[in-house]
């Protein structure tokens, strides 16, 4: 059994007789993906209010209704999708169905403005993610987080995630391995959203992006790293 992770971590060290290989892929990096920049797809924010893209995964949600109840965590969403419109942006929310139908139902909530999508195909969904002003997850290390840190984009997060609820040593390790120490920024879901101040947390994000990308580098290309099993 060998482990095999996607961004630069130790591999030495342990004695608990797992190999241990990093790798990452340079091609998640692109040379436009701020919001208004040329890349074109599915809701532009080039021609429209930016957008402002909240991503929950099913298990998190599940974490969250356990937490809340369902009702009751749905409508602090549906509060703070409300709460970016009225800052003039472009709210979009990716989760799974179960939410989805609650916040239907809490239409006098909402607006046709805000958009609820259960799914999306990845080419899509991955077009969304680079091209949003601001993104905001459930989980500190979804694969969502790593690739818009990969492309110094700003991240934001409500809540550690599954695993670090559940594994209790799981959030130190995973802050120290994927991001060098570096902690990504905490909202409270029931606080409003000010603009400025998201800009301000942004503009901090950038150095730390900077450093985490260049220790990311140093792993070997997916290429590479099979090279290297195969030998």
């Amino acid at each position: 059994m060998i482990h095999l992770y996607p961004t630069s971590v130790p591999t030495t060290g342990r004695d608990d007789g797992v190999p241990r290989f990093s790798f990452f892929n340079p091609t998640i990096t692109r040379s436009s993906t701020r919001a208004g920049g040329t890349q074109s797809g599915v809701g532009d924010s080039a021609i429209g209010p930016p957008r402002w893209l909240f991503v929950l995964s099913s298990t998190d949600f599940n974490r969250q209704r356990m937490l809340l109840g369902r009702r009751g965590f749905s409508r602090l969403v549906a509060r703070i999708l409300a709460r970016a419109l009225h800052a003039g942006k472009h709210p979009v929310l990716i989760g799974p169905p179960s939410i989805i139908n609650v916040l239907s139902v809490l239409s006098n909530a909402l607006s046709d403005a805000i958009e609820l999508l259960p799914f999306c195909p990845f080419a899509e969904f991955e077009t969304r993610l680079l091209d949003a002003e601001h993104a905001f997850f459930w989980d500190s290390f979804s694969f969502s987080v790593l690739l818009r840190v990969a492309n110094a984009l700003p991240v934001f997060v409500f809540d550690r995630g599954h695993l670090a609820r559940a594994i209790k040593p799981f959030y130190q390790v995973a802050l120290s391995t994927h991001f060098g120490g570096w902690v990504p920024p905490f909202l409270d879901l029931g606080a409003r959203l000010e603009p400025h101040d998201l800009a301000d947390l942004a503009e901090k994000q950038n150095l730390a992006m900077r450093v985490i990308l260049d220790r990311w580098r140093s792993s070997p290309t997916p290429d590479e790293l099979v090279d290297r099993l195969l030998r």
